[in-house]
């Protein structure tokens, strides 16, 4: 099982986020940039070169994301 993390976003212009990563009480910035295709995927590398492909679901409500950088991290993020 994985450890929580609290992501939120900070600021979201154009193809790219900055998203705050809040884990074990420390809150780090995240920048990011995405693309969405029509298909409600989308793919979103890291500033730290993590990489990612995800999928939108539940009417945009969540996104589910795998880590395409050699390691087996995911991630699903929902709207609150």
């Amino acid at each position: 099982m994985g450890s929580p993390a609290l992501f939120s976003l900070g600021s979201l212009t154009g193809p790219s986020a900055t998203l705050f990563e809040s884990f074990n009480g420390a809150t780090n910035p995240y920048n990011a940039t995405y693309a969405v295709k029509s298909d409600c995927t989308e793919v979103l590398t890291s500033k730290n070169g993590d990489n990612f492909v995800c999928v939108i679901v539940n009417s945009g409500v969540e996104i589910l994301c795998s880590d395409t950088s050699g390691s087996t991290f995911t991630v699903d993020l929902k709207k609150q």
